[in-house]
């Protein structure tokens, strides 16, 4: 492992390739809220409801499928050089998986099961989401795996920025000539990762990344370290598979797609906030791996409570700033048909600052080989979050009563869930290696952020309403952000044992640590 090391040059080192991906993904991030303004708005409630519905779906439906073969595959070319032989293996099991279920949706199963288990949408339509699903995440996450393992992250980052110019381009399109509709939007992001997946495969240095030594790479030595890895994800998977569909379903079946429509829009400018998360997962995912491989604990505590702190600072910081605006959020960009989910929307941006942790901790639990433990928590959410999402769901006059509530019901169990599992996650692996995990100072951050961010819009309110009263409410948000990015930006430097970032200036005057350097 650290021979490996050694032959990457210096462009490689992980605060590089981190600031290549926080560039490309600010843009990404950008662009992708903007897009998914214009489906909201052009598509309407009710068909973005079922879009997010089927692709919700899908996507858990490939977390089942895949067995967590992926994180397998990640792992082990992240550890070392792998021949031709075993990326055709993986190569064949994809194959397989998407066969399967096209086989199984477009021939076997009858249309009463399609239209029980989708809530009534039409089989075309669902074997368009499985295509668009598959392409996004099970082929689009093994081209990233590709570069990523070879730390590779620059190029990488520019093909998927690119994909999101491109869809971009291509919905702008649609909304300008009122032509958007579900199916177009599935050949849409076909059309889109089919040719961000061939561009990254003709752009990989296969030559560089191949292993010279052919006789231990055997099918079914690959097939051994896959099912070591992969045997406690098998149950997990399955889990993790039934709460995701289980709380969309019933959110869809006894809300309908308007709700549904609601509670996506929340979660689509939550991703917002995924930013740091985002950037830095594949990253963290790869040094974790090799510091395990090469057995260096200082290393993995290292790189684990560092990380954790500048990405949950990042990430509640972005959360912080969006809930204070929710209403006038959903006012400014989406108009009155989203204007009754505006409270769901604003439990739904808390989601992503635990979402952040919740990543950082499911990578680490793959790349250190620990995937028993994620069968644990797998379980927890299963057993306590499905019944929950029900209770707050279900109508008062079902067959087991419940609260009615709708995109609210689901943002607060999906909040809720989240908090308890990422805590306990967290906990797990900081006693495993000999820490503490920052419970208290995390509530304490978000309440001092939150906190802000209410100050910050009051005053830019009174600031805006005393100068000039006639001013719209974009502005008002616009300087309600600025005060905030002051605020937090004043908590990071003062503090920055919160963020784990620390200035230049911070080293120089209190002979601190130099800038992020994991």
């Amino acid at each position: 492992m650290k021979a490996l090391a050694q032959e990457l040059p210096q462009k490689h080192k992980v605060s590089h390739r981190f600031a290549a991906t926080v560039g490309t993904n600010i843009l990404r991030m950008g662009l992708s809220a903007v897009t998914g303004i214009m489906l909201a708005q052009g598509l309407g409630p009710a068909r973005y409801g079922d879009l997010n519905f089927l692709l919700a779906t899908f996507i858990s439906l490939r977390s089942l499928m895949d067995l967590g073969s992926a994180s397998a595959f990640y792992t082990f070319i992240s550890q070392t050089r792998r021949s031709l032989r075993f990326y055709f293996h993986y190569a064949f099991w994809l194959a397989f998986q998407a066969a399967a279920v096209l086989l199984a949706v477009g021939l076997l199963l009858p249309q009463a099961w399609i239209a029980r288990l989708w809530v009534g949408l039409s089989r075309s339509w669902v074997l368009l989401a499985f295509a668009a699903a598959f392409l996004m995440t099970a082929v689009w996450k093994a081209a990233e795996s590709l570069a990523e393992a070879r730390r590779e992250t620059i190029w990488i980052q520019r093909i998927r920025l690119a994909i999101v110019i491109a869809h971009f381009v291509l919905v702008g399109a649609g909304y300008w000539r009122h032509a958007l509709n579900v199916p177009l939007v599935f050949v849409l992001i076909i059309l889109e990762y089919v040719a961000g997946t061939l561009w990254c495969l003709c752009r990989f240095d296969w030559r560089e990344a191949l292993a010279k030594d052919e006789t231990v790479l055997t099918l079914a030595a690959d097939l051994r370290a896959y099912a070591a890895y992969c045997r406690p994800l098998v149950l997990a998977s399955l889990l993790a598979f039934l709460g995701e569909y289980l709380a969309r379903w019933l959110l869809q079946f006894f809300a309908g797609s308007t709700q549904q429509g609601f509670f996506s829009i929340g979660q689509r400018f939550a991703a917002v906030a995924l930013l740091g998360a985002t950037s830095m997962i594949n990253i963290f995912w790869k040094e974790i791996a090799a510091a395990h491989g090469a057995g260096n604990p200082d290393r993995l505590r290292q790189l684990f409570f560092k990380t954790t702190d500048t990405l949950f600072f990042a990430a509640a910081a972005l959360s912080c700033c969006l809930i204070p605006l929710s209403r006038e959020i959903i006012t400014c960009f989406l108009g009155r048909a989203y204007s009754a989910g505006w409270l769901s929307f604003s439990i739904m941006i808390l989601y992503p600052v635990y979402q952040t942790l919740g990543q950082l901790n499911g990578a680490y639990f793959m790349a250190a080989h620990q995937t028993r433990r994620l069968l644990v928590f797998a379980v927890l959410g299963l057993v306590v979050g499905t019944p929950l999402a029900y209770l707050l769901v279900a109508p008062q006059d079902a067959a087991i009563p419940g609260l009615g509530l709708g995109a609210l019901g689901m943002a607060i169990s999906q909040v809720a869930m989240q908090f308890v599992i990422v805590n306990l996650q967290g906990w797990t692996i900081s006693r495993s290696l000999g820490g503490r995990w920052p419970f208290a100072r995390q509530l304490g951050i978000m309440a001092v952020l939150l906190a802000s961010g209410f100050v910050c819009r009051g005053m830019a309110s009174w600031l805006i309403s005393a100068a000039a009263p006639g001013i719209a409410m974009l502005s008002g948000m616009a300087l309600a952000a600025i005060l905030y990015l002051v605020v937090a930006v004043g908590l990071a430097c003062a503090l920055p044992s919160l963020t784990g970032i620390e200035p230049a200036w911070v080293k120089e005057k209190l002979g601190s640590l130099a800038m992020f350097r994991i």
